[in-house]
């Protein structure tokens, strides 16, 4: 698991050099779980950044690709192109670049339209972009207000890392800065999080 605190009500601060296991989500992924593959298009356009081979993915951005595969794919791309770095810390840095990518795919335009670049906004946009981009599991947003905001991710199997990684580019998107960045990972299929900033 995503780890940083012993607490056992769960948040602490995220960290990304944080102990991390993917095994622990891999062992218990069950079957049938799916994902766009434009995502694994935005794996393989990191690849192409970085002047690497890109391994193949499938050639249709919108068709549904087993998440396994796709977990598989970042674990990968994060040795590849994070050479030296923790996982854990490759993870979160490969995630940083989905939010950008996504936003500029027609199903991003579509949902973030009209969030510009207003974190708040992105995050209420959040469950329909994980409906659109998922077979299973759902984003909730459990509590916002001006300068806050809970998220929970449920039977996404998402690595966590990697799902903070995706939040942090949102915030760099919209030059949001937060005063406080809480994570918990209560089982492999759930990530909560919790974002503080200075409202505008």
């Amino acid at each position: 698991m995503f780890l940083g605190s012993d607490a056992k009500d769960g948040f602490h601060p995220f960290s990304k050099y944080a102990r991390f296991d993917a095994e622990e989500v891999l062992d218990k992924l069950p079957d049938g779980h799916q994902i766009r593959a434009m995502f694994a298009h935005m794996i393989r356009d990191a690849y192409r950044n970085a002047d690497l081979e890109a391994p193949p993915v499938p050639p249709v951005p919108f068709a549904m690709f087993d998440r396994r595969a796709y977990l598989l794919l970042q674990l990968e791309a994060a040795a590849a192109i994070y050479p030296g770095v923790s996982t854990g810390t490759a993870l979160f840095e490969l995630g940083r670049r989905v939010y950008p990518e996504f936003s500029k795919t027609m199903i991003g335009r579509a949902i973030f339209a009209l969030a510009g670049r207003s974190f708040t906004r992105i995050a209420d946009a959040s469950p329909r972009a994980y409906e659109a981009s998922v077979s299973r599991g759902e984003a909730i947003v459990r509590r916002r207000r001006p300068g806050f905001v809970h998220i929970e991710m449920r039977d996404v199997w998402d690595f966590a890392p990697f799902a903070c990684g995706i939040w942090q580019g949102a915030m760099d998107v919209c030059n949001v800065h937060p005063t406080q960045f809480e994570v918990w990972t209560p089982s492999p299929d759930r990530l909560e999080l919790k974002f503080t900033w200075e409202p505008d």
